[in-house]
């Protein structure tokens, strides 16, 4: 590894201390990757990735935003629209979080990205929930759900269902709710 470019070992190093969950140090790496190369919107999703999972939202959301209004074509990255509503979710700015799995839904629609747009109605779904919408919630996750089986994506199947579960047993539907989670299994 000594003979690789100095960014190729940075880079490396980053998406071995993300794996460790090393946030601090994979945010720094991930940071002066993003900084030596400013137009990279791969080291900008992956600093705001870092960020978001090492607890540090409100970096992650600014980071996010940074990168869509600086880095040619951001804007129109699904990825990053799902992460921005991820963001959203931790931040409880659910209505915002429902706005960024939308915009990024259509923009995984008109590419095609179909795992994307499922995981788009998964995040809508948990954010309706929170909003105190249990209809919407539960319309976004049968979606989700309907998706990911189209798919082939049982590990996808399987979080939506048990999202779907978990609402109806809040909603004081407890027995309904197990019936599903018997179905499914």
């Amino acid at each position: 590894a000594a003979d690789l470019p100095e960014d190729e070992r940075q880079l490396i190093e980053a998406r071995y201390r993300a794996m460790a969950h090393d946030w601090d140090r994979a945010i720094a790496l991930y940071s002066g990757l993003r900084a030596r190369h400013p137009d990279d919107g791969e080291h900008a999703l992956r600093l705001t990735k870092a960020l978001l999972d090492g607890g540090r939202f409100k970096e992650a959301l600014r980071t996010c935003q940074e990168t869509k209004e600086s880095v040619p074509g951001a804007a129109g990255d699904a990825v990053l629209g799902i992460t921005e509503a991820e963001v959203y979710q931790k931040l409880d700015d659910h209505a915002r979080a429902v706005e960024a799995a939308e915009g990024a839904r259509a923009i995984a629609e008109r590419n095609g990205a179909r795992g994307l747009v499922a995981r788009s109605y998964s995040l809508a779904g948990w954010a309706h929930h929170n909003l105190g919408e249990p209809a919407a919630a539960r319309r976004e996750l049968e979606t989700a759900e309907s998706l990911f089986r189209a798919l082939g994506d049982l590990e996808g199947v399987a979080l939506a269902h048990r999202s779907i579960a978990v609402l109806l047993r809040r909603a004081g539907h407890a027995q309904q709710a197990q019936r599903g989670c018997v179905v499914f299994t």
